[in-house]
């Protein structure tokens, strides 16, 4: 795994992210998702920063710490995550579809990444599904109509009526975008996701738990490999 200098979050810290940049990672994100959702996982904790960025700008999903694999169920009773990224079936403690819970998580992403707030706030569980149930969706400090648009399929209280990823990429909000074809490695499983597209969204896991040490393509070791293997190729002479 290449080291990633930043996340999602710290990017946020350092001022609004740009228009064509909002909209790229917001297409970024719902690619990187799909990708799981098409491979029967569930990430069950979607948040800025669990989006790491690259040296090049490149967003990528992390921390599949509390992923769960459901093959033809789609079903959970697992009741973990970041409470204000929690969706309201969630909140409540029943059986729900945990591929329409991270479409919930996707919105409240998409919500703070355009402004900087959260559309639900509070510390407790319970007032926050109170907040949800009672509270109207405000929308109006969303600079982007398309957007809002966006945001407000992702956050429909009723899962069922709730926008898949695919009806979301289908928006005129993300028209502008020009995909292209990625590689998705789990670089503990080389078939993890084999073959899988996206537009620069790699997935992996975890997180690193210690500093990453980066070795120069061209250090003495590869100089050396090298050497080796033209003495190899002259003894054949």
């Amino acid at each position: 795994m290449e080291y990633c200098p930043s996340d999602l979050s710290s990017m946020m810290k350092q001022g609004e992210l740009a228009e064509p940049q909002l909209c790229q990672y917001c297409h970024d994100i719902l690619v990187a998702i799909k990708n799981c959702h098409d491979n029967y996982i569930a990430h069950n904790d979607i948040k800025p920063s669990n989006f790491l960025i690259d040296k090049y700008g490149r967003l990528k999903v992390c921390d599949f710490g509390i992923s769960t694999y459901h093959g033809m169920t789609r079903t959970s009773d697992l009741f973990l995550g970041t409470t204000l990224f929690m969706a309201p079936e969630v909140l409540e403690k029943k059986e729900y579809d945990p591929m329409k819970s991270d479409v919930w998580s996707i919105g409240i992403t998409f919500y703070y990444m355009a402004t900087q707030n959260y559309p639900y706030n509070a510390d407790d569980k319970e007032i926050l599904l109170k907040q949800i149930q009672n509270s109207r969706l405000l929308l109006y400090n969303i600079d982007n109509p398309k957007l809002a648009k966006v945001i407000k399929r992702c956050l429909t209280i009723n899962p069922e009526e709730r926008a898949t990823i695919d009806e979301l990429l289908a928006m005129s909000y993300f028209k502008k975008i020009q995909s292209s074809s990625t590689f998705c490695v789990d670089h503990n499983n080389k078939n993890f996701l084999k073959g899988a597209q996206s537009s620069g969204a790699l997935i992996f896991k975890p997180k690193a738990t210690s500093p990453l040490k980066i070795r120069d393509r061209n250090s003495m070791m590869v100089m050396k490999m090298r050497a080796t293997k033209a003495m190899s190729v002259d003894l054949k002479k």
